[in-house]
């Protein structure tokens, strides 16, 4: 089966042969190119070919809450209590209602009845207690999201309350991360209630998962969906087009320009707050300056970068170093319009006046991150900033060089103001990759989560973006507008919806 693997992608032609080499290298790893073909119908239905990053190397684990989840598996075994709709607000899943005291510390669930784990036991408000209450101790980057946890009530086996030290007004929008999904009390986090089960988990290969048909949201339309490691951009791009995927996300605009109007594929546009970046650790000289940092924000010219790295406004929006993208309702517009003449002078105040010297760790785990890198190199070169690219493996990028090396690019998944700031930003959380610490901004963001008034409440999230746009290590040039290529074989995927909304069970593959 072959879905167009002649269409050109004459723009880089050296990127194209290196990946059709690392394709046919990892398809050798699982048997060989045509070795998946006899299985991609199983009892009458169809097989979904999906591809993961191999992120963390391997070491990818089923666990939706822990340090490394593998986010097929997320999305595709786990159910959450709600989610977030197309149109950001919460919608019921496991849970069929809520609600919560006067002043938001406590927040009744009730949950859908007759829900069963893959493991044939019944689901009831004790997995919910399970899965919650083990995360604000655990090495979880959720648990600075969920330090307000006091604790999770049974009330019966379908009520469950919530008892927080503080009151959230936004606690359901919280609960929409992708990460606080229900497992069973009894399976240490493996088991789910999603539409399919994992048969084989192999994060460095294929990792098969299997329609669960007793699914409470009806029994999904496949067989199953093999899950295979394809660490670089470019590879599961060329994968698609060879027919051994079925569909490729997470991709920006240019990436997929050439395959538009391809009668073998639909390209879909996905509007995200999902953020790329240039990350410092502000531990570290030069950077630990405050007057580098903002040296190294002001030399970044916005506009240039998005077309040259994304494709223009069609491909990403324009941010000013927030993470919160322009959805939010806690989004503060900003002006950040690049100044090569305060940067130099930012830089001699520093001590740097002729310059400076730095090195940037990047690889091709996304297509965008090299193209940035390189772009940000051309824009600080004006500034006297002489940048160096390494290029690291994409395979274990997370795990041996994020929050390793001290300048490195990277990108977050969208997240809403309350739970991106406390992650990424605040002094205390685990994925606080820049190191990067201010008691004041802390404390806004701490008082922001606890206020009931919204007016307040917003005001408190704008003051500490304005902190973090000021002294912040982190450079957030721009938002993506995520693009998703899905074969014309592919039913029930709709335009415009991200991975975690998706009803899975309703997706097939049919004769086109």
């Amino acid at each position: 089966m072959n879905r167009g693997g002649n269409q050109a992608r004459d723009r880089r032609p050296t990127v194209w042969l290196v990946a059709t080499i690392a394709f046919m290298l990892t398809a050798a790893s699982c048997g060989g190119m045509g070795s998946t073909e006899g299985s991609r119908v199983r009892d009458g239905r169809s097989v979904l070919q999906i591809a993961h990053q191999l992120s963390w190397g391997g070491d990818e684990l089923v666990d939706p809450a822990s340090t490394a989840p593998m986010d097929w598996i997320t999305a595709l075994v786990f159910d959450g209590l709600v989610a977030a709709g197309p149109d950001g607000q919460v919608e019921p899943r496991l849970a069929h209602a809520w609600e919560a005291d006067s002043d938001g510390a406590s927040w009744t669930f009730h949950l859908v009845e007759g829900v069963a784990f893959h493991d044939g036991s019944t689901f009831d408000a004790e997995d919910v207690k399970y899965s919650f209450e083990r995360i604000p101790s655990s090495d979880s980057p959720l648990a600075g999201v969920l330090d307000t946890l006091e604790r999770v009530e049974v009330v019966n086996p379908t009520t469950v309350a919530f008892h927080l030290s503080d009151g959230a007004i936004d606690f359901p929008l919280l609960m929409t991360d992708r990460r606080m999904r229900v497992v069973s009390a009894t399976s240490d986090g493996v088991i789910g209630t999603g539409p399919f089960a994992v048969t084989t988990f192999d994060p460095a290969n294929t990792t098969t998962l299997t329609a669960f048909d007793d699914y409470w949201q009806g029994t999904p339309r496949l067989a199953g969906v093999d899950i295979v490691a394809m660490p670089d951009a470019e590879t599961r791009l060329v994968a698609l087009e060879s027919g051994r995927l079925d569909l490729v996300d997470g991709l920006v605009f240019l990436d997929v320009e050439t395959l538009v109007g391809h009668p073998e594929f639909t390209i879909q546009q996905v509007p995200s707050g999902d953020w790329r970046g240039i990350v410092f650790d502000t531990r570290a000289e030069p950077y630990n300056d405050v007057r580098v940092r903002q040296a190294l924000k002001l030399v970044v010219d916005r506009t240039e970068m998005i077309e040259l790295v994304a494709g223009g406004a069609q491909g990403a929006e324009i941010s000013c170093d927030t993470p919160v993208w322009s959805s939010d309702p806690y989004f503060v517009p900003g002006t950040c319009e690049q100044d090569i003449r305060r940067a130099k002078d930012l830089l001699t105040e520093a001590g740097y006046p002729g310059g400076l010297d730095i090195t940037i760790t990047s690889s091709r785990l996304y297509s965008d991150w090299l193209s940035l890198a390189e772009v940000f190199q051309y824009q600080a070169a004006q500034a006297g900033i002489r940048v160096k690219i390494v290029q690291a493996d994409a395979d274990g990028y997370w795990s041996e060089v994020w929050m390793n090396d001290p300048a490195v690019t990277t990108s977050w998944a969208e997240r809403t103001a309350e739970q991106v700031l406390a992650e990424a930003f605040v002094s205390t959380a685990p994925w606080n990759e820049s190191f990067w610490k201010n008691a004041e901004f802390d404390a806004l963001v701490a008082a922001a989560s606890a206020e009931s008034d919204p007016d307040r409440r917003a005001e408190l999230y704008r003051n500490a973006q304005e902190i973090l746009r000021a002294e912040s290590g982190t450079i957030i040039p721009y938002h993506v507008k995520k693009s998703r290529v899905v074969a014309s074989d592919v039913r029930g995927v709709p335009d415009g919806i991200g991975r975690y909304t998706i009803a899975w069970h309703e997706v097939s593959v049919v004769d086109p």
